[in-house]
């Protein structure tokens, strides 16, 4: 097959995380099945083609137009993802295209039938609006992406909870879940301290680091020698500085923001955590989670969306009740405090990534995906 993912967001060229994170994961695996693969990228900046690994990334110029941009966020920049696709689906022939639903890339590509499109939805519009700024440019990015799902008849979820939210708006559209993969590392890593890390958006309201953070007190007045680190663009360190506020008797060291970093140093921080947190109530699938199991790591999460098909309370981690400090704090110190079943759950995690969640499986469910749906199968 020769397929392309489409992607505001490519760690090989920026930080990126989330979507950027699984394009560049499953383009790798895809490629590593024997399929030629493409990823299209628009960038404010010259265009150019370069490759990364097997993978043939087509980094494109898009048309910044300030005036447009303030009151139809995303417009210019799906005109310009669908004039380069038409140019590279003349010279490449794509079977399939992927298009997010997210920050309206993909409804003139949709519309216009430009390729065998599968719009792929990371999170729903209705659940992405909540952290968005409600003005006019907020409730038009709304708007778009879920024009695109609309017009699209191909949608793929990265899991079944996701899967019932865009079925209950869009009723008519044929919606199939593919979870997400991760690469496995090849051996574990032991803890280096009691380091309780999460990884995300610190400002995002989805991912309530609120909760997390109000659980810290606790788990210090329980084990004083407990380092927490999140990890994550803070947005003016708004969070940080009203944290810092609220708790001056809590050491800057106890509390480290230690904001956007690279893919490899995300990776360190899990490896040498005891204790992966989220506070997070709408995942729809949750790559740090399942990134940080992979690394033999026991979760505390929420009882909430993905994590309910992600995480086994009990087993892999602990799923506690959404919006509950106290709760996600006995989590915590419960982990804490029992070395052997911190080892236990964390090996079950690891266990459980390598049974369902590797990028093999992924791009294994993916191209099963595309054939019964796009009704394509592999070339020679």
């Amino acid at each position: 097959m020769k397929i392309c993912f489409v992607t505001d967001l490519y760690p090989t060229i920026g930080v990126a995380a989330g979507v950027g994170s699984y394009t560049h994961t499953m383009a790798h695996a895809m490629a590593a099945r024997g399929h030629e693969v493409h990823v299209l990228l628009p960038k404010y900046a010259k265009s150019y083609d370069v490759m990364d690994g097997l993978v043939r990334v087509h980094v494109r110029w898009a048309r910044w137009l300030p005036v447009l941009e303030r009151w139809f966020p995303g417009l210019g920049t799906s005109v310009c993802i669908c004039a380069a696709l038409w140019v590279l689906q003349r010279k490449y022939h794509f079977d399939a295209v992927e298009m997010p639903s997210e920050e309206g890339l993909g409804p003139f590509s949709v519309a216009f039938r430009i390729a065998p499109i599968v719009v792929r939805v990371h999170l729903a519009p209705s659940e992405r609006a909540r952290s968005l700024r409600q003005n006019t440019g907020g409730r038009f990015t709304t708007w778009l992406d879920w024009t695109t799902i609309r017009m699209a008849k191909v949608v793929a979820t990265p899991s079944c909870s996701e899967s019932g939210i865009v079925s209950k708006e869009c009723p008519r559209r044929i919606i199939n879940t593919v979870y997400h993969g991760v690469v496995v590392p090849a051996n574990t890593c032991s803890e280096t301290a009691l380091r309780v890390v999460y990884v995300g958006t610190i400002g995002d309201s989805r991912k309530d680091v609120k909760t997390l953070l109000d659980a810290v007190s606790s788990v210090l007045k329980a084990h004083p020698k407990t380092e927490f680190c999140l990890v994550g663009n803070d947005s003016g360190h708004l969070v940080e500085t009203q944290f810092r506020n609220s708790n001056p008797e809590i050491p800057k060291d106890s509390v480290r923001f230690v904001g956007r970093v690279s893919k490899e140093e995300v990776m360190t921080f899990l490896e040498s955590c005891a204790v992966y947190a989220s506070a997070a109530t709408a995942e729809s699938f949750g790559l740090a989670v399942v990134e940080a199991m992979a690394c033999g790591k026991p979760v505390v999460a929420c009882a909430a969306s993905a994590m309910l098909e992600t995480v086994e309370d009990g087993i892999t981690g602990i799923l506690v009740p959404p919006h509950d400090p106290s709760a996600f704090a006995e989590a915590i110190i419960r982990l804490l405090v029992n070395d052997e079943l911190r080892l236990k759950m964390g090996q079950a995690a690891r266990k459980r990534v390598l049974d369902k969640f590797t990028d093999a499986k992924m791009a294994e469910n993916y191209e099963r995906f595309l054939q019964t749906t796009l009704g394509i199968g592999r070339s020679a």
